[in-house]
């Protein structure tokens, strides 16, 4: 991951959850999640799930809109409900919730979402 992108995210996470100041290990697992071992493991999980066995999957039915919501909503249930204790402690409970919420929703936009894939790590692809 470039060192701007990283501090990008870094930053962004900060301002989600309302921390004051830098947290080192907020840093450090955003650099983790950025590393290259991890962008492999994404990379392998997607391989993985689009062609199991070296085979392209069969088509998936295509899911309603209340289907889409219905996961939604359990996903995001789901992040709040396993907030990691070192952030609650670092700003809060409720202030770490509502960080969550905020970055669950702003990963919603599809658009946000490939830029911050392709400038995140762009020697990879």
């Amino acid at each position: 991951m470039n060192l701007s992108s990283a501090a990008e995210v870094t930053l962004w996470v900060f301002l989600s959850c309302g921390v004051p100041h830098e947290s080192q290990q907020i840093q450090d697992t955003v650099n983790w999640l950025f590393s290259e071992q991890m962008l492999v493991c994404y990379i392998n999980i997607l391989r993985n799930t689009f062609w199991p066995n070296g085979k392209l999957a069969p088509q998936i039915k295509a899911r309603s809109n209340s289907e889409r919501q219905e996961t939604k909503e359990r996903a995001q249930q789901k992040l709040l409900d396993n907030i990691p204790d070192a952030l609650q402690n670092l700003v809060g409970q409720q202030s770490a919730r509502y960080g969550i919420i905020k970055i669950f929703i702003s990963l919603q936009e599809t658009y946000a979402n490939r830029h911050l894939l392709y400038v995140s790590s762009p020697h990879h692809f």
